[in-house]
């Protein structure tokens, strides 16, 4: 941390980049159960074969988020007034503010 920067609490965040592929699964899984409900005579064969193409698709969608998922730290500090704003905002990003309590993470090179 900068100088002048207090760690009052810290804590690790688990998160995803892949959340739209989720959407579009559930979606999918979600279509494919209403139209065996509208179709109320789906052969067994067909229904069988639904059933595996969902499992499929969620087995994929797993090993997705699992490939990008990660964690981060978030810290909720105070920041003295001596602390250059330029150099704070290159090191941290602002993800809330609560009066003199902030809570940051480090930037990561893609950020």
């Amino acid at each position: 941390m900068i100088d002048g920067v207090t760690v009052l609490s810290e804590s690790v965040r688990h998160t995803t980049d892949s959340m739209w592929f989720w959407g579009i699964v559930v979606a999918i899984v979600i279509i494919l159960a209403i139209s065996a409900v509208d179709f109320g005579e789906l052969e067994f064969e067909g229904f069988a074969a639904m059933l595996a193409f969902c499992g499929v698709l969620i087995i994929i969608a797993f090993y997705i988020w699992k490939a990008t998922s990660y964690e981060y730290t978030e810290y909720k500090v105070t920041v003295s007034d001596t602390v250059g704003f330029n150099e704070f905002n290159d090191r941290y990003s602002v993800v809330s503010r609560d009066g003199n309590i902030f809570t940051i993470k480090e930037r990561s090179d893609d950020d």
